[in-house]
C-alpha cells in the first residue's frame, strides 16, 4: 500500500487529497522518502535516515490531539494528516470541512506554543510554500516568532530539503518565500479574540474546551486590570499553565521591594481582585481536570498571604476578624500558616 492509499482510506466521509498533495507523495515515493516506522508509513522531504532533523512527516496515524477531545464534531470534520517527529508536540496540519462541506488546509500549533498557530491556509499549495521555507518545526512557533514571522530562517537551522526545493519550484513554478509572513500574512493564534479564522470560530463553538479555559481568560484579564504593572502575556491556548501561576505572577510583584503595599490603590486593587475570585460562580464538575478558581486562589494567594509577614496587613482588607478566628484550623492546616502567623494577623485587627 502506498502513503497516498494509506492517508485516503483513513479520511472522513466527503473528504479528499488535493492534487497538489498527490504530486507531492508521488515525489516523495520517488526519492524514497516514504519510510515505514513502527508499522507507520511517513513521507518526509527529505532523507530521513541521514539527517538528523527530519521536520515535518505525512501519516495516516491519526495521532491524538489534544486539543480536539473535546469536540463532538472533529471525528467528522477535521483530519490531522503531517505531523513532527517530536515527543509530546501535538501540533499537526491537517483537513477540515466547513458548514457547507467545502475543504481547508489548517495548521494548529503545539499546546504550549506562543503564539499557537490556529488558522485556514489560503490553499494546498500554500502549505508546500510554508514547508520549502526550512523551518525546523512550524508547530512549535517560539523559537522564529520571538524575531517575528517576517524573519527569514537562520542557516543553522534551516532543514536540508534542496531537493523538495527544486522539485515544488519546478513543479508550481513558483519562487520559494524567504519568511513565513509571505505565505501566511493573516497569521490566527488560537489567543486572537477577535479572528474571523472560520475554522477558529467552529472550534470555539463546538469544543468544551473554551467552556472551562474561559475561566483562565477571566482571571487573566482581572489581573490585568488591577495589577497592569505585572503585564502578563498569555501562552499557548490562553495559557495552559495552571491558575495557580497566575496568582504565583501576583504575589512575586507583591513582594518586590519596589511595590510599597501600604499604598491605598495597591490595597484597593488586592480588594477588588479579592472580592471578584471569591465571587465567580464557576460551573465546572468533578470530571473536569480544571481547578475552580476560588480553590486556585485559597492556595496561591491566600496562603502565601498568611506565611509572609510582610503581606499580613494585606489580609485584614480582604478577612474579617470573625472568618479568621472561625477558620484557624483551616489557615493553620490545610494554609500551612505557623501558629505564629496566626496570632500576628489577628494582632493587626486591634491596632
Amino acid at each position: 500500500m502506498t502513503l497516498l492509499e494509506d492517508i485516503k482510506n483513513k479520511l472522513p466521509k466527503n473528504m479528499y487529497i488535493p492534487k497538489e498533495f498527490i504530486l507531492l507523495f508521488e515525489w516523495m515515493e520517488e526519492k524514497s522518502f516514504i519510510k515505514e516506522e513502527n508499522g507507520q508509513l511517513k513521507g518526509y522531504l527529505l532523507d530521513s535516515t541521514k539527517e538528523e532533523n527530519k521536520g515535518i512527516y505525512f501519516s495516516s496515524e491519526n495521532r491524538d490531539i489534544w486539543h480536539f477531545k473535546q469536540n463532538e464534531q472533529a471525528k467528522d470534520r477535521f483530519s490531522p494528516i503531517a505531523y513532527i517527529d517530536k515527543e509530546d508536540n501535538s501540533g499537526c496540519m491537517g483537513l477540515w470541512l466547513d458548514g457547507q462541506k467545502k475543504q481547508h488546509i489548517v495548521w494548529v500549533g503545539y499546546e504550549f506554543s506562543t503564539p499557537m498557530p490556529f488558522c485556514i491556509l489560503k490553499e494546498p499549495l500554500s502549505l508546500l510554500k510554508l514547508l520549502s521555507i526550512g523551518y525546523s518545526d512550524i508547530f512549535y512557533w517560539n523559537e522564529y516568532y520571538e524575531q517575528g514571522i517576517n524573519i527569514p530562517v537562520e542557516e543553522e537551522d534551516r532543514l536540508n530539503i534542496s531537493l523538495y526545493q527544486e522539485w515544488v519550484q519546478k513543479a508550481f513554478n513558483i519562487v520559494i518565500p524567504s519568511t513565513a509572513q509571505e505565505v501566511v500574512p493573516h497569521f490566527s493564534s488560537i489567543n486572537d479574540e477577535s479572528s474571523t479564522d472560520i475554522f477558529l470560530r467552529w472550534d470555539r463553538e463546538q469544543n468544551g474546551l473554551w467552556h472551562y479555559y474561559r475561566y483562565t481568560k477571566m482571571l487573566y484579564d482581572k489581573i490585568n486590570l488591577y495589577f497592569p504593572e505585572i503585564y502578563l502575556e498569555r501562552e499557548g491556548f490562553y495559557s495552559r499553565i495552571n491558575d495557580g501561576s497566575l496568582y504565583t505572577e501576583v504575589m512575586f510583584w507583591l513582594e518586590s521591594d519596589d511595590v510599597d503595599i501600604t499604598d491605598i490603590e495597591i490595597i484597593e486593587s488586592v480588594k477588588k481582585f479579592s472580592t471578584w475570585v471569591m465571587s465567580v460562580e464557576q460551573d465546572i464538575n468533578d470530571d473536569s481536570y480544571r481547578t475552580h478558581i476560588w480553590t486556585e486562589f485559597v492556595v496561591s494567594f491566600l496562603e502565601e498571604l498568611y506565611c509572609d509577614r510582610k503581606l499580613h496587613h494585606l489580609i485584614t482588607h480582604i478577612c474579617s476578624k470573625d472568618e479568621i478566628l472561625n477558620n484557624k484550623e483551616f489557615i493553620t492546616g490545610y494554609m500551612s500558616a505557623s501558629e505564629e502567623d496566626y496570632l500576628h494577623v489577628l494582632s493587626l485587627f486591634d491596632t
